[in-house]
């Protein structure tokens, strides 16, 4: 019995089945938070991760499981550290809106929350998915190693927090309010 047809290596060699690549992305922060050659800096980001708490309702000597409240996690922004356009001062600056380890100060959400977009792309260019990821900041930051063993590249890791983070064309998905 030979495989099905649907799953045969010519399916690969058509559009519908172009394989997305883990390298055709870009992030951009919608404010001045940070400056916008950040996108050619970035090493990896981790997409959106999503849970939803379950709690039991009993009734009479059933239960069922039903959904709680849904949880974002923070996603990791790893960045290359450039000497002239000097990252590490970029999310310093974006960093010290949060919290300033010199005064003990931590800053109005306002100031340091923003949005943010991911924008995934075919290998022609055009963006194939849009991921929306609201109320933004950095939470964490590790400015990176040194170390007189190699001479590789120093990159930062910044912990992103956010609210909430979908797929930019979810109403497509969604069901209809009126079926």
């Amino acid at each position: 019995m030979g495989l099905p047809t649907e799953i045969t290596a010519t399916r690969f060699n058509q559009r519908e089945f172009q394989i997305q690549r883990k390298n055709h992305f870009e992030i951009t922060f919608d404010t001045a938070m940070v400056n916008s050659g950040l996108s050619f800096l970035v090493t990896s980001f981790a997409l959106p991760k999503e849970s939803t708490d379950t709690f039991k309702a009993n009734f009479w000597n059933d239960s069922v499981n039903l959904p709680g409240k849904t949880n974002f996690e923070t996603s990791q922004l790893v960045i290359k550290d450039a000497i002239n356009y000097d990252s590490e001062k970029q999310f310093l600056a974006w960093r010290l809106r949060v919290y300033n380890p010199k005064t003990g100060k931590v800053g109005y959400a306002e100031d340091f929350k923003c949005n943010a977009v991911v924008k995934e792309f075919s290998p022609s260019g055009d963006i194939v998915r849009q991921w929306d990821l609201i109320g933004c900041w950095p939470s964490a930051v590790e400015y990176g190693d040194l170390t007189y063993e190699d001479a590789g590249e120093k990159q930062i890791t910044i912990t992103i927090t956010y609210d909430k983070g979908y797929r930019h064309d979810i109403d497509d998905f969604a069901p209809s309010a009126t079926a």
